[in-house]
């Protein structure tokens, strides 16, 4: 097996390919995996997303419904603003809200350079892929790993859908966006810091 990248530059992507040699000594191409997302510089990432977010995320690559893995520094940088979604696919309201973050997160995420996270209250790991797989465009924190119930924790969350807006040093913008329109002034006060509350827990 080889793997060979060339000429990656910044804002190209790249696709894998399996290739087979024929007993006539040709080369033909018998697979190819989706295109990747956009190659950019890797940012740093704050303090606070590097000591309470797992050094990976979930996301979805161009094309496909399969959960991949992508590091911190890519998914949440230092400049962007992060929308911490916990919600569930058992939950009859979580079900309701999500098709409209979703058209919200397509029409102004890369706009306004914000970022959902989706933190699930999944009671199984199999219903929180399929939740996500199925219906979220953004990056989740992995089912398994400690950072989920703790993210919970930290944020008291006592009721789902909750959705957190939050700048990338743990500043609190908007700690209850589920019960605000979201629309394109929501993320334009967002990005000119909203009503900020105290760095971490908004009660």
């Amino acid at each position: 097996t080889e793997v060979r990248k060339k000429n990656l530059t910044q804002d190209s992507r790249f696709y894998f390919q399996i290739r087979v040699k024929l007993a006539d000594g040709d080369d033909r191409t018998v697979a190819k995996s989706p295109s990747s997302e956009p190659i950019s510089p890797c940012k740093p990432v704050s303090n606070y997303v590097a000591s309470n977010f797992p050094s990976s995320l979930l996301c979805k690559v161009p094309r496909s419904v399969k959960a991949n893995s992508i590091d911190l520094a890519s998914a949440l940088p230092a400049d962007k603003i992060i929308l911490l979604y916990f919600s569930a696919h058992w939950c009859g309201p979580c079900r309701q809200f999500t098709p409209r973050l979703v058209q919200f997160y397509n029409q102004y995420a890369a706009k306004y350079n914000f970022e959902v996270c989706f933190v699930s209250a999944d009671h199984d790991e199999k219903s929180f892929l399929s939740y996500y797989e199925e219906e979220m465009p953004w990056k989740a924190v992995p089912y398994d790993d400690d950072k989920r119930e703790m993210l919970q924790a930290m944020y008291k969350v006592s009721g789902i859908p909750s959705l957190r807006v939050l700048k990338s040093d743990g500043t609190v913008i908007d700690n209850n966006a589920t019960s605000s329109p979201l629309n394109e002034a929501a993320a334009q006060s967002w990005v000119n810091g909203g009503a900020s509350c105290k760095k971490g827990c908004c009660h």
